[in-house]
């Protein structure tokens, strides 16, 4: 909000290893996507992070994208 930040990209990591999104990781995202929309921001993005790899919603069809540049 400092920056007047219209998108974010959330992050995190699954240290074990598991380059799949569970329910929770799904859940979060939503959520977040509900909230951001409240201040005008928009979810780009959710990464999830291994020793291994990465996946995201995106590249994955997880998340639906509606984004008007």
């Amino acid at each position: 909000m400092k920056t007047k930040a219209t998108w974010i990209i959330l992050a995190h990591d699954h240290p074990f290893g598991r380059l799949v999104p569970s329910d929770a990781d799904k859940y979060i995202t939503e959520n977040m996507r509900k909230a951001s929309e409240l201040l005008n921001i928009r979810v780009l993005d959710h990464l999830i992070l291994t020793a291994d790899g990465f996946v995201c919603f995106w590249m994955s069809a997880l998340y639906e994208y509606n984004i008007k540049t």
